[in-house]
């Protein structure tokens, strides 16, 4: 599944210092001739011969006018200091750059030019402070030098796609402004930085890496962390939505995780989308994931969990997307499931799930149903296929008896059915040459009788597999035809 993450353009409270104006300012001749003196080149020396002949003219101010002098002078030096700042970071990023179309910065990143207008770089309008770098898919190899950590009005920073190498800085965890970091898809090593002083950081995207994920559960602020395909080993910590609250999405799929999902998972209270496929997790599924009442996507699939699927989900009235495949569960799919109204996607393929189908369902949204490669059994009673939505279904390698529905000529969305490998018997209905079916497979069952000719012509067909108990004219058909 492809997630799509937004680069959030919040204002920051990192703001330059603007000094409010100062009575003393518009009535005073002596501050004027000072600025003047100041700001026109002059020396220190006789900026200082200047103050001390306006001391003995005005004394009792002197003190409190030489300070503001002074603090005006700061604010100017600073500013032109953090724009050069921001300029000497971003050569340093250039230069780690070893191979890559490099040209392409050589080309575009002109010192004649305001950095604000190099490519892959985003100012902000009022103070011209870097404030995005957007460097997805450039091909870049190379490091990340500490520098980086020099961009202080920084909020987005979009490095995916890439193959930088080395440790990610740890001077990325002192940028208070940082609302996105995007790294997926390097080839990053070493320890996650703790980005705990991170105040605004939102989105986390570190997948497909091969990172360390130490204190990543102290980030108040993060709403999305992806930490998929990171090789990522042991456990989770029990408390670790303690420090976490706004957390909406977690993304852990393909890594080593071990162990059993945190029964205080329930805290994380936010949860939209919770996934965690293919990981080495055991025990049983924890039934607080019932209580996350915003859940919309479960991925827990390709694990080793005991027991059977929670009761408890039947609490989740959001869930749009439950999947479970290859999780080892037993026991009988629970009827609440198939009265989950907002479900579009449900996948039980490949565990140990026996009994036979509910009657009766409540299922408008269904868009996808996977259960294949269980023991289910029993027949599929005609009234109940009425899926209007569903557009790919598959029943295959199961126990199933009796005949293939004639109301699955109803399921007009149908493009993909797969019936194979089963005990079905009958013909095989004619209602299916209805649909505009892409691929059907009815292979290795009881079938008999002659083949309907409706099913030629499905004028979407790329992929049909009958079986050769099936006859057409006296003659037997192949096990598999494809069409083109």
């Amino acid at each position: 599944m492809t997630w799509i993450f937004p680069i959030f353009g919040r204002s920051c409270d990192c703001q330059e210092i603007r000094h409010p104006k100062n009575p003393i300012f518009d009535t005073r001749s002596t501050i004027s001739a000072q600025i003047v003196l100041l700001t026109s080149g002059h020396s220190s020396s006789e900026l200082m011969q200047y103050q001390k002949h306006q001391l003995f003219m005005e004394k009792p101010t002197y003190f409190f006018i030489l300070l503001t002098i002074l603090s005006l002078r700061s604010t100017i030096i600073c500013s032109l200091f953090d724009k050069v700042t921001d300029q000497e970071s971003l050569i340093a990023f250039k230069s780690s750059i070893i191979s890559g179309p490099q040209e392409i910065l050589t080309k575009n990143w002109s010192a004649n030019a305001s950095i604000c207008s190099w490519m892959g770089v985003s100012c902000s309008l009022s103070h011209q402070r870097v404030t995005a770098l957007s460097f997805s898919g450039f091909s870049f190899k190379g490091t990340i030098l500490p520098a980086i950590g020099n961009l202080t009005f920084l909020t987005s920073l979009d490095l995916s796609f890439n193959n930088f190498t080395g440790s990610i800085p740890n001077e990325l965890s002192n940028l208070s402004c940082l609302e996105l970091v995007d790294f997926r898809f390097n080839n990053f090593t070493g320890e996650i930085p703790s980005f705990g002083n991170n105040l605004k950081l939102r989105i986390l995207n570190l997948w497909h890496n091969s990172l360390v994920p130490y204190g990543i559960f102290n980030i108040s602020s993060i709403e999305e962390v992806h930490l998929g395909a990171n090789n990522l080993q042991l456990g989770l910590p029990k408390d670790m939505c303690n420090g976490i609250s706004r957390l909406s999405g977690l993304y852990l799929s393909e890594n080593l995780l071990s162990g059993q999902i945190p029964f205080d998972i329930y805290k994380c209270s936010e949860l939209v989308d919770l996934a965690m496929e293919s990981n080495h997790f055991n025990g049983s599924l924890p039934s607080s994931i019932g209580w996350l009442n915003k859940l919309q996507r479960s991925y827990v699939g390709i694990n080793n969990f005991q027991g059977g699927v929670p009761s408890s989900l039947r609490n989740l009235s959001c869930l749009r997307e439950l999947s479970m495949e290859g999780a080892s569960l037993t026991g009988q799919i629970p009827s609440f499931i198939f009265n989950m109204s907002s479900l579009e996607l449900i996948d039980f393929f490949n565990n140990s799930l026996s009994g036979i189908l509910p009657l009766y369902h409540n299922l408008p949204n269904l868009e996808q149903l996977y259960l294949h490669s269980n023991m289910l059994t029993g027949k599929l009673v005609d009234k109940i296929w009425d899926f209007k939505r569903l557009w790919y279904m598959t029943l295959s390698s199961n126990k199933f008896t009796g005949e293939i529905p004639k109301s699955f000529g109803n399921l007009t969305m149908l493009n993909f059915l797969y019936l194979d490998y089963n005990n079905f018997t009958g013909e095989l209905p004619s209602e299916l040459g209805n649909l505009n079916l892409v691929e059907l497979n009815v292979g290795y069952n009881g079938l008999s009788g002659p083949i309907p000719f409706s099913i030629f012509n499905i004028s979407t067909i790329e992929m049909l597999a009958l079986g050769s108990s099936l006859q057409l004219l006296g003659f037997h058909f192949p096990i598999y035809r494809g069409f083109i």
